[in-house]
């Protein structure tokens, strides 16, 4: 008998989950409200004394994916290779996809590179302070076959947030979610041949990151750092949901309570999907209890 309250407890349950998932189910695409990156229109051939080179393409670390699966992911990538006049290089990937875990699960650094064949150490989390605000970075060094070692500088996002971590993305797709967004991802990633210390190399990679930053636009900022120029207004890191009427986005003018209402409806729904499905496990639970205790007292 104890084994079936179980059994009814764990459908309940499962039951529950479904009906919260329902409810939080985002219903407009952030891709759709932003727009897509662009890395050919919005990064600069020429950043200050870095140059894109044409050699060295090959070198650059990627999923390796095939046909069938570049058409699943939906991806826009840029990768380019930027030499400085005195002959230092890094190479740079940037990969977006409208669905957020794909981009995270193909092209997090972490991932790619291990399947690839190279070790990866001395993972470790670093703030880089810029004059637009502080971007968060992910540094790693890969090695294979003892003699191929590369320093790894990656920010990545979800929307127009750069993320800090596992635990931050989670948040990050709640807060998009619970506006009744599904956020899109980016990986950023700049790395170099490492001969010497990790710290040089990071250094050189601050070097190109800082010019990268400072020549984009204000749309193309936001969008691929999440930072703002200096003294400029922050722009809204979300956007309301199209009205029902039109599908399009409300006008600026009617946009100051937009988040607002829609965080309070989906909460709102949300709210009394899990007052449904609790009110069905408790009174589960309840009758489970009482046909148990009935069989005890028998």
């Amino acid at each position: 008998m104890r084994e079936l309250t179980h059994a009814v407890l764990a459908a309940c349950l499962m039951m529950a989950g479904s009906l919260l998932a329902e409810a939080l189910a985002p219903t407009v695409k952030l891709s759709q409200q932003l727009g897509e990156p662009r890395f050919l229109t919005v990064v600069p051939a020429q950043l200050g004394p870095w140059g894109a080179v044409e050699d060295g393409l090959a070198a650059i670390v990627d999923p390796q994916l095939d046909e069938p699966g570049r058409r699943k992911l939906n991806s826009e990538v840029l990768k380019r290779v930027y030499a400085r006049p005195d002959g230092q290089r890094v190479m740079l990937l940037m990969a977006y996809s409208p669905e957020v875990g794909l981009t995270l699960r193909a092209y997090r650094p972490d991932a790619v590179y291990p399947a690839q064949g190279w070790a990866v150490h001395d993972r470790r989390s670093d703030d880089l302070a810029l004059p637009q605000g502080v971007l968060p970075l992910q540094r790693m060094v890969a090695e294979r076959n003892s003699h191929q070692r590369e320093a790894v500088s990656t920010w990545q996002l979800i929307g127009n947030r750069a993320i800090q971590g596992a635990w931050h993305a989670q948040l990050m797709r709640i807060h998009f979610n619970s506006r009744n967004l599904e956020p899109d991802g980016q990986v950023l990633r700049v790395s170099s041949p490492l001969t010497g210390d990790s710290a040089q190399a990071y250094a050189l990679h601050d070097d190109f990151i800082r010019h990268l930053v400072g020549q984009l636009k204000p749309d193309a900022l936001e969008r691929l750092t999440g930072l703002s120029a200096p003294g400029a207004a922050k722009a809204p890191r979300w956007l309301p949901a199209p009205t029902a009427a039109s599908g399009a986005p409300a006008t600026p003018a009617s946009n100051a309570a937009g988040p607002v209402a829609i965080a309070s409806a989906t909460s709102a729904t949300s709210a009394a999907s899990a007052a449904s499905a609790a009110g069905v496990v408790a009174g589960t639970a309840a009758s489970s209890s009482a046909r148990t205790a009935a069989s005890a007292q028998r």
